[in-house]
């Protein structure tokens, strides 16, 4: 309705890797404590507004990304990592901010869709045309992160929908 904001987050560190609740922990702090400081300035807003906005969500996970790969040593260093998908809902905007295989939904009339792409080798070659979705379901390097904060490649996908009344959103 009129007036609501909320903000949902999944922040999911990567297993195998070294303190990836402590990626996750920091991702999700970063990127909620950028959305207080903000909160008054959602409303309203108009095309650049939305432009900074996301700019803004995507330059708070770039700084944690930065952060953890200078503390474990810079370019080159295994440094904890983790997903992170982030929805900021301004009725009836919902602002997207997504990095690695933690997903984003929308159902809307009984259907659901994917709001997200998973940021994975497999998914990678698929959209490139390199593999078939069944040569992608064989492979074991398939699940392999093409992004994560903290990780050898940071790409925020960043984006937004308009929403309709009785309209789901799931992470």
């Amino acid at each position: 309705s009129a007036g609501l904001a909320a903000v949902l987050v999944v922040a999911d560190g990567v297993g195998g890797g070294p303190d990836g609740d402590l990626a996750s922990e920091r991702s999700a702090a970063a990127v909620l404590s950028y959305v207080g400081s903000a909160a008054l300035c959602f409303h309203g807003l108009d095309v650049a507004g939305e432009h900074d906005l996301l700019g803004n969500l995507e330059e708070s996970i770039r700084k944690v990304h930065d952060q953890l790969l200078n503390e474990a040593g810079g370019p080159g260093a295994r440094a904890p990592a983790t997903t992170l998908t982030l929805m900021l809902l301004v009725w009836p905007r919902a602002y997207l901010v997504h990095v690695g295989d933690s997903r984003a939904y929308v159902r809307r009339g009984g259907r659901v869709q994917a709001l997200t792409r998973d940021q994975t080798f497999g998914e990678y070659m698929v959209s490139a045309g390199a593999w078939s979705e069944e040569q992608a379901m064989r492979s074991r390097t398939a699940e392999t992160l093409a992004s994560a904060i903290g990780g050898s490649e940071l790409t925020p996908s960043v984006g937004l929908i308009d929403l309709e009344p009785g309209d789901s959103v799931m992470l």
